[in-house]
């Protein structure tokens, strides 16, 4: 199992991956050469939240949470795909928090 995650956790049970999923350009490093390794499925867990009252609600903040929770989700289903494609099978899981 591997992981991506922006703090490290020692109580994850595979390879954690310490990587900045906000970072378009870390995110894209980290993912180099995922789609070469061998993936069953795909759990995105990836969520951000920010609170405000609508008339305080910036629209900056709402695109840095829709490229974290979205982007993310995109760019790493699309790196493990053709590797599931190729072995004929696998799962992707979304799961939203927050």
């Amino acid at each position: 199992m591997v992981g991506l995650a922006r703090y490290p956790d020692s109580a994850f049970p595979g390879e954690l991956r310490q990587v900045n999923l906000a970072d378009a350009a870390a995110l894209e490093a980290a993912l180099a050469g995922l789609a070469e390794e061998y993936f069953d499925g795909l759990v995105n867990n990836v969520g951000s939240v920010h609170l405000a009252a609508l008339d305080d609600a910036e629209w900056a903040s709402l695109e840095a949470a829709m490229r974290l929770n979205l982007g993310t989700a995109l760019a790493l289903t699309q790196a493990v795909l053709p590797g599931l494609r190729a072995q004929g099978w696998g799962r992707i899981v979304r799961i939203r928090g927050g």
